[in-house]
């Protein structure tokens, strides 16, 4: 069957799922990384303060990938940035989206985009392992091209008065569209 199907999941239902509370996760619940530390508290302000990078003709950052190998406190990084900015948090992964109808996943993925951007309040959404959601295009199937076409489009389109903020993480920085890593899109790339 071809055509895009009705959501199984409505996405209010879908966002309530990914949606995780990150109180009390703090910069100091990660050990060492003072760099990446240091670099991802400079987005809290990013966040609390967009009104300044737009006063100075720039914008805050809308897109920050953290690489790196497991274990380095890269997921609690992301959950520190959301406390300590009092944004929300919400965590999405492949598995949320995929779907076997064709066109349902990237309805899914822009459908949480169009949700998630005209919410009030601060709003993080957390890419974990976005290489399993983002791989290189030249190597992967339609399907997965249009799913990364979804993305790229929708961090291009991240306004500064959206007070959105997508963060990323891989342990395979080399297996990430190249698109997707371009300037307007990624602004910080974090190991």
């Amino acid at each position: 069957m071809t055509g895009v199907q009705t959501c199984a999941l409505p996405i209010l239902e879908l966002l309530d799922q990914m949606r995780i509370n990150p109180e009390g996760t703090t910069f100091d619940h990660i050990g060492g990384q003072n760099k990446a530390k240091e670099e991802i508290q400079n987005l809290t302000f990013a966040l609390n303060n967009p009104e300044t990078y737009i006063k100075w003709g720039t914008r805050p950052p809308k897109g920050v990938l953290l690489h790196g190998p497991s274990g380095t406190g890269k997921t609690t990084l992301g959950k520190a940035l959301a406390n300590e900015s009092g944004a929300d948090f919400y965590s999405l992964s492949f598995s949320d989206i995929s779907s076997k109808w064709y066109g349902e996943s990237e309805q899914k993925l822009q459908m949480i985009f169009d949700e998630l951007r005209h919410r009030d309040g601060k709003t993080i959404l957390f890419l974990d392992e976005v290489d399993s959601i983002i791989p290189n295009r030249n190597n992967s199937h339609e399907a997965s091209g249009k799913i990364v076409s979804t993305i790229l489009q929708n961090l291009s389109g991240i306004k500064p008065n959206e007070n959105m903020m997508v963060v990323c993480t891989t342990n395979y920085l080399e297996n990430i569209d190249f698109a997707f890593k371009g300037a307007h899109r990624i602004d910080k790339i974090i190991e």
